[in-house]
């Protein structure tokens, strides 16, 4: 085999391993594909370049040249293409008429390539290989390739100049390099020298095996055109119960599972692409978990994932790096934890900060109830609603100590109606004695701006009934700071220390 045909074979295996190889890493990716188109391109020329070079007569000379056409008619337009993906131009008017354009004018020139003499008028014999003769428009279809070449290198070489990742601008570079070389080569072999009549026993397509190795290289120490879904195993990835995002390393999300479409709403396809970061909001209303986290020693991130409908759902999230054989990192692998099951079994405080930070409406009505007494009680009729049907008895007081609001369960513990109540002091409703227990405890909390627990006390009703109970208050702050109303809830536990006299008795 001579050189001229051993070198077109070699680009052959070439170009079909890379091929495979870059499908295998990446099959979704759209920019993987567009590669595949070049690949493909340069692997249809060789094969009509070993056609042209082993011909024995003009037709199959120029059977070769015609079978070659698609290939070195394409190659420029898909190089422009991924020029445009790589450089992460907005998809528009001008890309899609500019790609649009290029695909055309290269089918239109492979199909009077095989219909007409304009770009093949025939072959000539030299040195014992076919030369062809070439025709009318043989000069601008060569232009065209060199032109879309040409503009591609451009749209990369402004993006590596303005580049500010680093991982983004060497993978540009290794891909202007081979596209400098292949074009470079092409316009003297093909195009310089013919003019003075002079032909290498090469062609260009001899340098795609050099640009297959600088993929290569580049694919396997930078990251180019692989994704972290394909290092990991989409299979892996796909039979994970929870929502799974795999990002590169500079946070755009490569890959999902359906677990995460299930999760946000979106599809993959809406995903991909994308920063992994716009799915969530941080949620500083979990510190007491998140503590807890900490002591068992797990590395979680508290967040609010918003869904395609803007829902704010809270999850967990455990991020961990996934680097190369080097140590370098290659991105990162999310695992989203759908919390909302567990946050039912949260305590009504955790509740209450949670419907907070679900509903803006409630936020501003929670703020306005801290700002003043007279905002508090035009919300009077919000606050029936959201706790007038709490079991335990419920109580709010401003800093005069006065009752600004008292549910339906504390008016039946009293005896006394609701509109009874509201405005007094304790000294208006117990006797005295109890009324200056419960003023010291109240007087604390705006003092301390601490919680304060009465684990065991007695409350008189209307009637003279005497209750036992236990006592929670806690401070209600503004936005300074500042103690500005108390909270507090009452439980009953009459029968239940009725109950334990009576067991003691009877062990008595």
């Amino acid at each position: 085999m001579s050189l001229s045909t051993l070198i077109p074979t070699m680009a052959i295996a070439a170009n079909i391993a890379l091929g495979i190889y870059v499908m295998v890493r990446g099959p979704r990716s759209i920019q993987n594909r567009v590669f595949i188109g070049i690949v493909v391109s340069l692997t249809v020329w060789s094969v009509g370049e070993i056609i042209v070079r082993t011909a024995g007569n003009e037709g199959t000379a120029l059977l070769g040249a015609r079978i070659g056409t698609p290939g070195w008619c394409l190659v420029g337009v898909f190089f422009l293409h991924l020029a445009f993906l790589l450089a992460e131009t907005t998809p528009g008017l001008a890309r899609t008429l500019t790609l649009a354009a290029g695909y055309c004018i290269g089918a239109v020139f492979t199909v009077l390539a095989w219909t007409t003499d304009l770009i093949f008028k025939g072959f000539t014999v030299v040195e014992g290989i076919y030369r062809e003769v070439p025709g009318a428009l043989r000069f601008p279809s060569k232009a065209f390739v060199v032109l879309s070449m040409t503009l591609g290198i451009v749209i990369l070489a402004r993006y590596y100049r303005a580049a500010t990742s680093r991982q983004k601008k060497t993978q540009a570079g290794y891909v202007l390099i081979a596209a400098l070389i292949l074009l470079a080569f092409g316009v003297f072999a093909d195009a310089i020298l013919p003019i003075f009549d002079t032909h290498l026993p090469i062609s260009t397509v001899a340098l795609t095996p050099v640009m297959a190795l600088i993929i290569a290289y580049a694919i396997n120490r930078r990251g180019f055109l692989s994704t972290i879904a394909g290092t990991l195993g989409g299979a892996i990835i796909s039979n994970i119960n929870e929502a799974v995002l795999v990002t590169d390393a500079d946070g755009t999300i490569e890959t999902v599972n359906s677990a995460t479409e299930r999760l946000t709403g979106y599809t993959a396809d809406e995903l991909v692409g994308t920063r992994a970061d716009r799915l969530f909001v941080e949620d500083a209303g979990k510190a007491a978990i998140i503590e807890a986290d900490e002591r068992s020693g797990r590395n979680i991130t508290w967040s609010l994932c918003m869904t395609r409908e803007g829902e704010p759902v809270p999850v967990t999230r455990n991020t961990g790096d996934v680097r190369s054989g080097s140590g370098r990192k290659l991105g990162e692998v999310v695992i989203v934890n759908d919390m909302r099951g567990a946050l039912k079994l949260i305590e009504a405080e955790r509740e209450t900060r949670a419907a907070t930070a679900r509903a803006t409406a409630e936020r501003d009505r929670s703020e306005m109830l801290r700002r003043n007494q007279e905002e508090l009680r035009a919300l009077s009729e919000f606050l029936q609603s959201a706790i007038e049907n709490i079991a335990e008895p419920f109580f709010i007081k401003d800093m005069s100590l006065s009752y600004i609001y008292a549910n339906r369960a504390l008016s039946e513990l009293l005896g006394y109606p609701g509109e009874d109540i509201i405005g007094k002091v304790d000294h208006d409703l117990f006797d005295p004695k109890q009324a200056d227990l419960f003023k010291e405890d109240d007087l604390r909390v705006f003092r301390e701006g601490t919680l304060v627990e009465m684990e065991e006390g007695t409350i008189d009703d209307r009637e003279g009934t005497r209750h036992t109970v236990k006592m929670l208050k806690t401070p209600l702050k503004g936005e300074g700071g500042n103690v500005e109303f108390l909270v507090g809830i009452l439980n009953d536990i009459t029968e239940q220390k009725q109950l334990e006299n009576a067991r003691l008795d009877f062990i008595r």
